[in-house]
């Protein structure tokens, strides 16, 4: 399997947000020309999710003020969320001419470069973020992202390490570490950080997965399938969990449950050809040459 890569989001109080909306609501028939009012009601309903609705508003605070660069910028985050990422550079730019030391607006351009896959771009834009403000954890961690595609390892490390001496309580950042760790062959070196992941973060499912890969790269079966489990408790839906918990019990010889993992993980995704060949050579070591032959026939098509 491959290291998995996370970012968590944030929970917010729905209640209070449906307060704060109907309080900007009265503002706004109080005086139709509040630029704050739109604003701030902008700011609350794309944190509800209704991104028509904050857009709608930051397009009016920005008609009664055209250079109001935070709101130019608030916009932006609300298109990169729509997915109008060339909507959302185009708000980023304006807000950058208008406030060129604007942090957020680079690091949020960097990000909506990473999702357009111009990493170039996006490594300029993190660069700039880090010269303006050198203790920004995220835009470390988000050009360590960036240098990963580029196959740039150790820069990636390096950047890692920077956001985690700025950040030291982030688990994510440990956990992608690891990934970059294990990709470069320092194994130990990534289950030191998976361990400081799940110390983090007990609930931490990728970290264990994580975990898990490297463990089962060791030959310790018994810790990679433990591993696996917790994962599993954590995300039961994950189609590699199961696959890669199937072959550490095909190392250990148990191929019933082996092939029960590759069952699931292939009820989960029914295209997930490595699953079909993992089961088929389980099959087939158990002398189950019709049912080898099946998942083989499925592997292929």
């Amino acid at each position: 399997g491959q290291a998995k890569n996370t970012r968590g989001e944030r929970r917010f109080d729905q209640g209070a947000l449906e307060g704060a909306i109907s309080n900007y609501d009265k503002a706004i028939r109080l005086n139709p020309n509040d630029v704050d009012a739109y604003y701030n009601r902008g700011n609350a309903r794309k944190k509800r999710g209704d991104l028509d609705g904050a857009i709608s508003d930051y397009d009016k605070a920005i008609h009664l003020e055209p250079d109001y660069a935070t709101a130019y910028h608030s916009r932006g985050n609300a298109r990169q969320k729509r997915g109008d990422l060339e909507g959302a550079i185009g708000d980023f730019n304006e807000a950058i001419h208008l406030k060129p030391d604007f942090v957020y607006a680079y690091y949020n351009r960097g990000l909506s470069h990473i999702e357009q896959g111009d990493l170039e771009s996006a490594i300029d834009d993190f660069d700039e973020a880090i010269r303006l403000n050198p203790d920004f954890a995220y835009a470390y961690y988000y050009r360590g992202l960036s240098r990963i595609d580029q196959g740039d390892l150790e820069g990636a490390i390096r950047d890692y390490n920077e956001a985690i001496s700025f950040k030291p309580d982030d688990a994510d950042f440990y956990n992608d570490r690891g990934a970059v760790r294990y990709d470069r062959g320092d194994l130990e070196g990534a289950i030191a950080d998976y361990d400081q992941a799940i110390r983090l973060e007990p609930d931490f499912a990728y970290a264990y997965y994580n975990r898990g890969l490297v463990r089962s790269d060791q030959g310790n079966l018994e810790g990679a399938i433990s591993d696996f489990d917790q994962a599993l408790r954590l995300e039961p839906d994950d189609a590699d969990f199961y696959n890669d918990r199937g072959k550490a019990r095909a190392e250990q010889g148990d191929l019933e449950d082996a092939i029960d993992d590759y069952d699931q993980a292939m009820r989960l995704r029914p295209d997930f050809a490595e699953a079909y060949v993992n089961r088929e050579l389980a099959r087939k070591e158990r002398g189950d040459l019709e049912g080898a032959i099946s998942d083989y026939d499925q592997a292929i098509r």
